[in-house]
């Protein structure tokens, strides 16, 4: 579920709140506006943050944790990525530059499976299981 704290989809800045559960799955995308600088900060629980090169190399995986360092990322426009909730009640605060237009935001991965496709489980496991032996705080 997503909440959008920002005054208008027309605002030089779009902040919203993204609430998850475990067994979410977003699938990879990258935002492939020059402005489309994202923010993402953990404000509670945690999630598992994927960069991909081109062709769907995971290039870099981690844990993200509400109330520890690192708990933020900043990523680039057109850097291929996904975010996995991994505690109950997950809360990300995203910030993106706008104004924002759903026609042009997001690209999605033409190597990953869509949300609603049977193999977007088994995607987003085999994601999960490349971080399971970071740590992970309870």
């Amino acid at each position: 579920m997503m909440q959008p704290i920002h005054r208008s989809n027309q605002g030089k800045v779009q902040r919203l709140i993204n609430f998850m559960q475990p067994g979410s799955y977003v699938r990879p995308h990258r935002h492939p506006q020059p402005h489309a600088i994202e923010t993402v900060v953990v404000i509670h629980g945690s999630i598992a943050l994927f960069l991909f090169d081109d062709e769907g190399a995971v290039q870099d995986g981690a844990f993200l944790h509400a109330g520890h360092p690192g708990c933020l990322a900043d990523l680039e426009p057109n850097v291929w990525h996904t975010l996995l909730p991994v505690d109950q009640d997950t809360a990300i605060l995203e910030i993106k530059a706008g104004p924002y237009d759903a026609s042009t935001d997001k690209e999605f991965a033409p190597w990953a499976p869509a949300e609603d496709d049977p193999a977007a489980d088994a995607y987003r496991r085999m994601l999960l299981s490349i971080v399971a032996t970071s740590t992970h705080p309870t």
